[in-house]
């Protein structure tokens, strides 16, 4: 089977001094691991540390024989159990966008998991820094910033045997003040694992479907991302309409709609090349929902609109 390894270079980004009020075009986006649209934004390490067993690739071990969804997820190695006496890491990075007196901001995160290790002894960590990896905070143990409520459905423990796939998200926009986040600071999200002495001949974590965005709060009756897409009516109650610039449209146009927590909830095959296409959202609940349009020539846009009663 074929093992993907990634080894990429990245340049931290400088923090901006001016505030734009219109979202980067990388304020939310999803690694599926079936495409390398944000690859770039991958850092497994394997030059200091030339030992690292974080792969991306198909899943073929005894227990993690798939990936949540299509082919390929990120995994402490995709054909053998994982080492003793192992600690390896791989990190996403996130520029952030804020700006004065927004509601909301980064530190909005989701995926799927799976576990098989010895319990305790060996277990997975989920950390983040916000000064380009000088300090972090354990998002998963942390007390001081981060609380149970900010998990859904709880706090994780990357350790044991998790019994199938799991999901976590985790809501930590607050944090954006707190620590005092500027327009385009670097967010380094850091995933580690760490075996004891003990060889168990586990598998080890897998990890799928990662959903990093900004939660971007406002009274605009319009969203633009990209200069690419309009929503309205936005806050909206029974229906959107979404338009398309006219260097966007083609043939073959996708649109899939996540909620708040990541999870796809809508996708829409658009055949034939239109200026809009309006969505009933009627049974939708309250709250945030994301768009990903995707064009013919493989050009991807995102938009953001909020649900009401």
């Amino acid at each position: 089977m074929k093992k993907y390894l990634l080894l990429l270079f990245y340049v931290l980004v400088s923090s901006s001094v001016n505030a734009q009020k219109t979202p980067p075009d990388d304020c939310a986006y999803l690694f599926s691991f079936d495409d390398t649209l944000h690859w770039h934004r991958i850092i497994i390490d394997t030059v200091n540390d030339t030992n690292n067993i974080w792969q991306i690739g198909e899943p073929s071990k005894t227990i993690f024989n798939s990936s949540y969804s299509g082919n390929r997820a990120i995994l402490t190695d995709t054909l053998n159990t994982y080492p003793p006496n192992d600690t390896s890491s791989f990190t996403l990075i996130h520029i952030a966008f804020t700006y004065p007196g927004m509601v909301g901001g980064p530190f909005v995160t989701s995926f799927h998991y799976k576990t098989d290790t010895d319990t305790l002894f060996d277990y997975g960590k989920f950390e983040l820094s916000v000064d380009k990896g000088l300090t972090w905070i354990d998002l998963v143990k942390d007390t001081t910033y981060i609380e149970d409520w900010n998990w859904y459905p709880t706090r994780p423990s990357f350790t044991g045997n998790s019994g199938g796939w799991k999901y976590v998200f985790l809501d930590a926009t607050y944090l954006a003040s707190m620590l005092n986040i500027q327009p385009y600071d670097t967010v380094l999200y850091r995933y580690t694992f760490i075996s004891d002495s003990i060889d168990n001949h586990k598998d080890g974590w897998m990890i799928d479907d990662i959903f990093n965005y900004d939660f971007i709060s406002g009274n605009s009756d319009i969203i633009l991302i990209n200069n690419g897409i309009k929503i309205t009516p936005n806050p909206a109650n029974e229906y959107i309409t979404i338009f398309f610039s006219d260097d966007f449209i083609t043939d073959d146009m996708v649109i899939k709609i996540y909620n708040s927590y990541g999870v796809i909830i809508g996708s829409f095959n658009l055949s034939s090349p239109k200026k809009y296409y309006k969505i009933s959202i009627d049974n939708y609940h309250s709250g945030s929902y994301y768009c990903f349009i995707s064009n013919k020539r493989k050009e991807i846009i995102k938009g953001k609109f909020i649900k009401i009663k």
